[in-house]
């Protein structure tokens, strides 16, 4: 799945062929309020989507839009997925926090789970996570502190396993600055979407044991070459069973969103060229590159 300009969410096959367009920009039946931001799908087949803006979730069967839901106090959702038992998990933002959101097949707020509650969640700023639907478990990416968290989900409780620290493999890995990112943000330099752009998308590729993150950052370049700073996209692959690395740069573009399947992932990219934006799907087969 991906978006564009004019459909909100366009079809591929695992080859990258496309195959259809999914419903129009609207505020009528079929239609979505805005551009897609995140999706997720479960075993059925059915997504779970959510609009960059206007804080709204859709449910969406057989390519076609059954229910819309706006969040209203639920605030912005960065990252979705679904449980085991067809519930949606969200994050999102409210009073000043970030936590953990429950909703149903119906799109009705069940439970939140908040670091006051539980107890358990670490403070912090959650931008996305991933999960392992067949055991419960939750990866969690935090901004600040800057770390990976590794949760159980039993009962609606997270119970956390182990976390690591993002300076082990990625400041340290290409010299990113993460904590000057949220600096920019907190003193304006800077807006929420791209500070949000500018930190790593996580995946968890559970037949593996292995994780696949991004960072999409403003490299430096020489004053004589250019004013503006030149921009990188790097993937990574971290085995989490020896902490070894192995880093993919991609051809500079905006990177649109990151997503895996049983034996590789794809990663979206828009690119400008002679005043016309063109999207590319880059595809890895983790059968060559799973060796580290």
């Amino acid at each position: 799945m991906g978006s564009n300009r004019k459909y909100p969410l366009v079809k591929f096959d695992k080859k990258g062929n496309f195959i259809k367009n999914i419903g129009k920009i609207g505020n009528g039946p079929g239609e979505f309020i805005f551009f897609i931001h995140k999706i997720a799908i479960n075993k059925n087949k059915e997504i779970v989507a959510k609009t960059l803006s206007f804080n709204q979730l859709y449910l969406i069967k057989n390519d076609s839009i059954v229910l819309r839901k706006t969040l209203g106090e639920a605030a912005a959702i960065s990252d979705i997925g679904w449980l085991s038992n067809d519930k949606i998990l969200c994050t999102g933002y409210g009073r000043g926090k970030w936590h953990y959101l429950i909703f149903n097949k119906k799109l009705e707020l069940t439970d939140t789970l908040v670091e006051l509650k539980h107890n358990i969640l670490p403070e912090g700023f959650i931008e996305n996570f991933s999960l392992n639907i067949k055991e419960n478990e939750i990866i969690s990416h935090h901004l600040y502190p800057a770390k990976i968290y590794f949760y159980n989900f039993k009962n609606n409780h997270l119970i956390k396993k182990r976390e690591i620290y993002f300076q082990n493999y990625l400041t340290d890995f290409k010299k990113v600055d993460l904590n000057k990112i949220l600096e920019n943000y907190h003193n304006g330099k800077i807006s929420l979407i791209q500070m949000l752009y500018s930190f790593p998308k996580i995946m968890w590729l559970t037949r593996y044991n292995k994780l696949i993150t991004g960072i999409y950052y403003a490299a430096r370049t020489s004053r004589k070459i250019s004013k503006r700073k030149e921009k990188k996209f790097y993937l990574f692959i971290l085995n989490l069973e020896n902490n070894k690395v192995k880093d993919f740069e991609l051809e500079p573009g905006a990177t649109k969103d990151l997503y895996c399947w049983e034996n590789g992932f794809f990663i979206s990219k828009s690119q400008k060229i002679n005043e016309k934006i063109f999207y590319k799907l880059y595809f890895l087969n983790l059968r060559d590159n799973i060796d580290i």
